[in-house]
């Protein structure tokens, strides 16, 4: 109960700071760190799988504060290659298959309503991050007070897994909840508390997303700053630290195949022309990924180099994923299995799917046992059928495609700079969907709003900055002589 009054308190202090800036990219910051908190502010049934979260009052206070204002402006800039277009459409669809599925299934209806409302507060930030006038300055500025907060969110979800605090939030989750985290703390004989996947009441997937994000910030602000870049070096082996306390298998190998990717990429645009450097790197990334792998699993295989439960965890990751082992990973592949098996003999639940957050359908219909599908690709179907995961894939084409040259090396640092932050993108792209093989990582509505809500920021704001050029009319002016100082001193 107490978490959930400082919840209240912290969405409150946010809120106000909030209505209180007088440009829309000053608020940007309050409206990032309302996503670091997943306690549910108000529950709407009996579990916290639908309610009212920091990041939704936030999202109301920008839009009582701007939309009337710069609506015109967020709509334009948003839409710059047709990206609001695209995912209004996105939107639209999964709201009219979900009206379908509520005449169909009126069990069903608050699930895929809730889910609906979901898809357009996922709309309304892509208007308010895509639409942004962002020049560089103010960009590194907006990372480096959410870097700040990064520090806190990293060392107190750290302090919670290591014991010393105890911030699950797990009594604010609702009776359902509640009762499903006591049967599998009563049903463990490790010792472990199961609360310490947990954390502000965010499930491992999702604190492990916010995780990536806060290392992809940490990513963007060594390539984009020259001074104090320990500190920020600092932050990313923090978030890697409660990235691995929160067990996500999925979010490990997600994060491995974006370094690959992004070391390869990086190797190209540095300059590295010649077929022998990209052949040396090109064998270099994979040994030392398969290093860490192998040394991992001579840790769990000799007891007395390491016996942490994190390191045998991520040792077997592999192993895990297999027909004949116990665990998540073998649950996963027997779930995946039965789910493909039914999708295959539904023509229609391919084609439209089920309606957003009506994947509980299935679990109603025990055909599945979990209201979600630990598998972004297969959820999406279910929900969304085809044709949404058709404009979903459009639209993070078109959101994350660079919109510079970035297998040559760049003839200016300000296009280096932009390609860095191209590649970076990219790479963060790369974790979610291998990620997603495992979890619910892209836009899903049941659980992951916290992740989802800074995918869209770190695209979005990249976007604002970096994207498609704005109209003569419509770019930054010259900052005055004043403020290029300050800037100069944030920057450096």
């Amino acid at each position: 109960m107490g978490l959930r009054v400082l919840a209240i308190l912290y969405s409150g202090a946010l809120a106000g700071w909030i209505l209180s800036r007088r440009h829309p990219r000053d608020a940007l910051l309050p409206l990032l760190l309302a996503s670091l908190v997943g306690v549910p502010l108000l529950i709407l049934g009996n579990s916290s799988a639908g309610g009212v979260f920091a990041t939704d009052i936030a999202l109301a206070a920008y839009a009582m504060r701007f939309a009337r204002t710069c609506q015109r402006q967020f709509l334009r800039h948003a839409n710059r290659h047709d990206v609001l277009t695209v995912f209004a459409i996105l939107a639209a669809w999964a709201t009219l298959r979900s009206i379908v599925a509520s005449f169909e299934e009126p069990a069903i209806a608050k699930f895929v309503i809730y889910g609906s409302i979901r898809w357009w507060l996922f709309f309304a930030c892509v208007v308010i991050f895509f639409g942004q006038k962002l020049g560089e300055a103010e960009y590194t500025r907006l990372l480096k007070g959410f870097g700040v907060g990064l520090f806190v969110f990293a060392a107190a979800c750290i302090s919670h897994q290591k014991g010393l605090l105890d911030l699950s939030g797990a009594d604010t989750l609702g009776t359902r909840a509640t009762e499903t985290l006591e049967q599998r703390r009563d049903a463990q004989d490790d010792g472990m508390a199961f609360e310490h996947r947990r954390f502000l009441a965010m499930t491992s997937p999702n604190t492990a997303g916010v995780c990536i994000s806060g290392i992809w910030v940490a990513a963007a602000l060594l390539c984009r700053t020259r001074h104090n870049r320990t500190i920020w070096a600092l932050l990313a082996v923090l978030l890697f630290l409660a990235l691995a306390g929160t067990w996500s298998r999925s979010d490990m190998v997600g994060l491995i195949a974006a370094l690959c990717v992004g070391i390869i990429l990086f190797a190209r645009i540095l300059g590295y022309r010649s077929n022998a450097g990209m052949s040396l790197a090109l064998i270099l990334v994979p040994i030392v990924m398969i290093g860490g792998y192998l040394w991992l699993v001579l840790s769990h295989t000799q007891p007395d180099l390491s016996e942490t439960p994190t390191i045998e965890r991520y040792a077997t990751v592999f192993q895990s994923y297999s027909t004949k082992a116990e665990g998540t990973g073998a649950h996963r592949i027997h779930e995946h299995t039965a789910m493909f098996r039914h999708v295959r003999g539904q023509p229609a639940l391919i084609a439209a799917g089920l309606g957003a957050n009506g994947y509980k359908r299935l679990a109603w219909d025990g055909v599945a046992t979990m209201g979600f599908g630990h598998n972004i690709y297969l959820h999406t179907i279910c929900e969304l059928g085809l044709l949404g995961v058709i404009l979903l894939s459009l639209w993070l084409w078109l959101a994350v495609r660079p919109h510079v040259p970035v297998l040559v090396p760049a003839a200016t640092a300000a296009l280096k700079r932009q390609q860095y932050m191209s590649l970076l993108v990219l790479a963060l792209l790369v974790q979610r969907l291998v990620a997603g093989w495992g979890a619910d990582t892209i836009l899903a509505t049941g659980g992951m709003l916290e992740a989802n809500i800074l995918f869209l920021a770190a695209v979005g704001t990249t976007f604002a900055a970096y994207g498609p050029p704005l109209p003569a009319t419509e770019r930054p002016q010259p900052a005055s002589r004043k403020e290029r100082a300050v800037w100069l001193a944030l920057v450096h």
